[in-house]
Order: C-alpha cells, then sequence, then structure tokens
C-alpha cells in the first residue's frame, strides 16, 4: 500500500477531481436542499462544511460563488457547523428545531 507518506502527493489531485467530479454534483443537491421548507440551518451548515472538508471547494468565496449564495451567509453557515460538540448537545436536537 502507499500509506499516508503519499498523502501530500496525491491530495491536491483529489482535490481538482473531487471538484470537478462533486462540485457539480454537490451544487445541484444543495439546490434542492435549499428548497425545502424543513431544512435547518443546522442541516445547511454542516453541508457546506462537509464541502470544504472534502475539498470541492478550496475557500469559502469559491463554495458561495458556486452556489450564488452570499459569502456571509456560508461563513457565518460553517462557524455555526464547527461549533465544539458540547455546545451542539447542549442544544434538543441537532437541527435546532422545538416543537411548535
Amino acid at each position: 500500500t502507499l500509506g499516508c507518506a503519499w498523502w501530500p502527493f496525491i491530495r491536491p489531485a483529489w482535490r481538482i477531481w473531487a471538484a470537478k467530479a462533486g462540485g457539480g454534483l454537490f451544487e445541484q443537491t444543495e439546490r434542492e436542499n435549499r428548497g425545502r421548507k424543513n431544512l435547518s440551518a443546522w442541516e445547511q451548515a454542516t453541508m457546506y462544511r462537509k464541502a470544504l472538508d472534502d475539498g470541492l471547494y478550496c475557500s469559502l468565496r469559491r463554495l458561495a460563488e458556486s452556489l450564488s449564495v452570499d459569502v456571509s451567509l456560508v461563513s457565518k453557515s460553517v462557524s455555526l457547523a464547527r461549533l465544539p460538540e458540547t455546545v451542539v448537545a447542549a442544544f434538543q436536537s441537532p437541527g435546532f428545531r422545538t416543537p411548535c
């Protein structure tokens, strides 16, 4: 096996491939999800964070531009998704929804 020593060399190529292969699919899925009435801020935030963490986009700005949303929305969303686990656990549900 290649092992972890090769990852620094493979990762840039993987990111390019992921952006080309997965970017369009991610954008389509995000637009469909954004249209849902019951999509929570937490769900949207974790989706943005995962796209960045997985290397689909190299920056918040690129992610925002590809989705045609304001970069401040993406920034705030990613900050929400990166809250410490202890803070998230304090809420009733991960979706931060309360029953009506």
